[in-house]
């Protein structure tokens, strides 16, 4: 049996998946950013590798690979405990610049997480990609 494809709820997840690859490319950067300031440049190759593996795990979310959806989903989510975690300890510390900017992070990886497991949109999209990809010569 055939789904039906509904093209405003393609378009809706076409919408959500850029978003939310792009706002967790824009994390990244300011997660390098943040680490090379704090740490020193030591940790860029590190983060280097970090990034590059978004940048891939953001790719394969838009190519319609449904286990890229839960795979960034997790991580979002991580990074939200995570950073929940250390906004506390940097505002407890007194850092009350790096605490605001942590919790800015924080909120986007909640954004980007929220997106990812309700967005209604998500799975018809990622089906027509794949739909895509079998059609193709």
């Amino acid at each position: 049996m055939t789904e039906e494809v509904q093209p405003d709820l393609v378009e809706r997840g076409h919408n959500d998946v850029v978003r939310a690859a792009g706002t967790m490319v824009g994390l990244s950067i300011g997660i390098t950013i943040a680490y090379v300031l704090r740490v020193g440049m030591d940790s860029l190759p590190v983060q280097s590798v970090r990034f590059a593996l978004t940048i891939l795990l953001a790719w394969l979310l838009y190519r319609g690979h449904a286990w890229a959806r839960w795979l960034m989903l997790a991580l979002a989510a991580v990074a939200v405990f995570i950073g929940m975690g250390v906004t506390q300890t940097l505002f407890s510390r007194g850092e009350t610049a790096e605490g605001l900017v942590m919790a800015l992070l924080t909120v986007g990886y909640f954004i980007v997480a929220r997106t990812l497991l309700w967005s209604p949109g998500i799975g018809p999209f990622q089906a027509a990609q794949r739909a895509k990809v079998t059609r193709a010569p």
